[in-house]
């Protein structure tokens, strides 16, 4: 049973107090790879068309690099490539220094992060150097994979899992793009509870090893709270590969599954998977599809589950918070929130609280709750409408234009009244 509270005028439903103390939050046995555990050095961490890459390989590149960070500066990492991405985040972590992630590689935005940065900021990229932004706080350094260390070189290391070390920013669209700041600590929780989640909806029992896929696939970038969460956190946590492409296409999304045997899981945003509908493009190998970032129709997630032959699971979470519920929307509209995610409901704003952020954080959705677990989600405070005496929001009245007229775009915008 779930807990029933009323406070300042909120309905909070939240979970049955024994079951939020048998939650664990990370420990040092999920995040073995990352803190170069001996027995974890041999796994495959990153899948190259050329070759595989071991977390021991990660390691020393990650060290090789590491004497270049120089030492006060937050890393603001801009890599492509996941397994620069990778080895750049060991790096800084190794370093203990602040990682720095934009919401986007342009130019307007890093100007904004690095204003919003209180020391200089290091810009790191694949293989080129970013020379379309003057400012004495900034310097660039390509990120070489060529270098590597000897191999008897000591590669575990201590850090602090409580400490702030990634600063993400918020999309801005509720405002200008804000810093949020998580720790080891926190992402690790939120990955744990994801994973449970998807053992649950997969397999039908939380899992340790998320036996329902082998490898993963990215269309999204690890830069993204989305691609921390899942492409980045639930690599490491469960011990899954990730294919170093990033996929946009339909065709490119199919080449992708086949670099390795096994059954994968693909991330993508909803536009990926109204492509791969549309161009009615099967994926033989892909197991299940997590999707977020915008809201995602039953239509959609219907036809691409015929097309991967397994559940599109769709998450809800912000970057204040994190995954905070999921739904496979080709059976349901309603959400269920994550095992240790709190709801409070009022007549006019909803709250979340949960173990992988630092304290309750206002959403900036119309939540209409359905029972101590589930939701439905309305809209966006600021564009819900009533239509025949019914709240819906622009975002969803744009959905179902965008599905009746393919090839067509349309936006509703919310007027000055």
């Amino acid at each position: 049973m779930a807990d029933l509270e009323c406070k300042d005028g909120y309905y909070s439903f939240r979970p049955a107090r024994a079951v939020r103390a048998a939650l664990p939050l990370a420990t040092t046995s999920h995040m073995a790879s990352l803190l170069g555990a001996t027995d974890c050095l041999d796994q495959t961490a990153v899948i190259q068309s050329e070759r595989d890459w071991t977390w021991r390989e990660i390691h020393r590149a990650a060290l090789a690099l590491a004497p270049r960070l120089p030492e006060g500066h937050a890393v603001c990492n801009l890599c492509s490539s996941y397994l620069a991405f990778l080895i750049t985040w060991v790096a800084t972590l190794r370093r203990n220094l602040t990682l720095v992630l934009p919401p986007s590689r342009g130019a307007a935005d890093l100007h904004r992060v690095i204003s919003l940065t209180n020391q200089p900021v290091l810009l790191i990229t694949d293989n080129d150097v970013r020379t379309d932004i003057n400012t004495p706080w900034l310097h660039c350094l390509p990120c070489s994979l060529a270098q590597q260390i000897q191999p008897d070189t000591r590669l575990s290391w201590e850090t602090n899992l409580d400490e702030a070390r990634i600063t993400l920013y918020t999309s801005g669209s509720t405002g200008a793009p804000e810093p949020r700041s998580r720790s080891l600590a926190q992402l690790f929780a939120g990955a744990l509870q994801l994973g449970s989640r998807l053992g649950q909806t997969l397999t039908r029992s939380p899992s340790e090893n998320l036996e329902a896929f082998d490898h993963i696939v990215s269309s999204v970038p690890p830069q993204h709270m989305f691609g921390i969460e899942t492409m980045l956190m639930l690599s490491i946590t469960f011990n899954k590969p990730v294919i170093d492409r990033r996929p946009l296409l339909p065709a490119d999304i199919q080449d992708a599954m086949t670099y390795r045997h096994g059954k994968a899981a693909w991330i993508a945003t909803p536009l990926h998977l109204q492509a791969l509908s549309r161009a009615a493009v099967k994926l033989e190998s892909c197991s299940v599809a997590l999707t977020s970032t915008m809201p995602l129709s039953d239509e959609i997630a219907q036809n691409t589950e015929m097309l991967i032959k397994g559940p599109v699971i769709e998450i809800y979470g912000s970057t204040e918070t994190g995954a905070l519920a999921t739904r496979r929307t080709a059976t349901t509209s309603v959400w269920t929130q994550l095992d240790s995610v709190g709801l409070d409901f009022n007549a006019e704003y909803s709250r979340a609280s949960g173990q992988h952020f630092d304290s309750p954080q206002v959403i900036s959705d119309q939540l209409e709750p359905m029972n101590t677990r589930q939701f439905k989600l309305i809209g966006r405070n600021s564009d819900v409408i009533k239509i025949g005496g019914r709240r819906t929001s622009l975002a969803a009245l744009n959905t179902i234009l965008q599905d009746d007229l393919p090839g067509k775009y349309v936006q509703i915008n919310a007027g000055p009244g």
